[in-house]
């Protein structure tokens, strides 16, 4: 299962995508679908038991040794904290889903996909889909700003940035799957049957 602190880890997610940032080097688009799948068995997993993880984000995702993603970092219940509002963004909160910036109740199991969905976007793009100077900032880019699946890199297929802009990103979180849903995915269901056979050559490339 891949919800884990403990297997050898070989860094954070943040730690990769700082290393790729100066020369622009993306990540193949076999392995990002790779780290989805295993990601959205680990939420899937957590929600069936209860647990939500509250917290997702580059920094709170491990690497092991062998190139997979383990849930590391969870938090504990609880909103912004007041008085915040104008101090730099954490890495968490640029993963803040729409409806919880609202305030519209707690954190709940389609937060944590709407934070799964910023964070492939920024391993796909090597930056979070919304910035801000202060949080109030970033607050209004993540009301403010339309996301389309043309702002991801050409290097990657329509379908699978189709499912992080339509489906992890979707603002109505009414209209957004979760991840039970998703693992049923036509893109997803094409991973799944090709992950064994590139499992290897993804460790190369990691």
């Amino acid at each position: 299962m891949q919800v884990s602190q403990s297997l050898k880890p070989a860094g954070n997610l943040a730690k990769h995508v700082n290393a790729r940032l100066p020369h622009r080097q993306l990540f193949s688009e076999q392995l990002l679908l790779t780290w989805l799948l295993q990601l959205l068995m680990a939420l899937d997993y957590i929600h069936r038991k209860g647990v939500l993880h509250r917290a997702l984000s580059l920094d709170s995702v491990a690497i092991s040794e062998n190139a997979h993603v383990k849930l590391a970092g969870f938090a504990l219940p609880g909103l912004i904290a007041r008085g915040q509002n104008f101090l730099q963004p954490s890495d968490r909160e640029y993963c803040l889903s729409p409806e919880l910036c609202r305030g519209e109740g707690h954190h709940t199991n389609k937060g944590d996909v709407w934070s799964l969905g910023c964070l492939m976007w920024a391993l796909a793009s090597l930056e979070y889909p919304f910035h801000g100077r202060s949080l109030q900032q970033l607050v209004r880019n993540i009301f403010a700003k339309p996301l389309r699946a043309d702002q991801l890199p050409g290097c990657y297929s329509q379908p699978f940035r189709h499912i992080i802009t339509n489906k992890l990103l979707n603002k109505d979180q009414y209209k957004r799957p979760g991840p039970s849903e998703l693992l049923f995915d036509s893109t997803m269901i094409k991973n799944m049957q090709q992950y064994a056979a590139t499992a290897s050559q993804l460790k190369k490339e990691f």
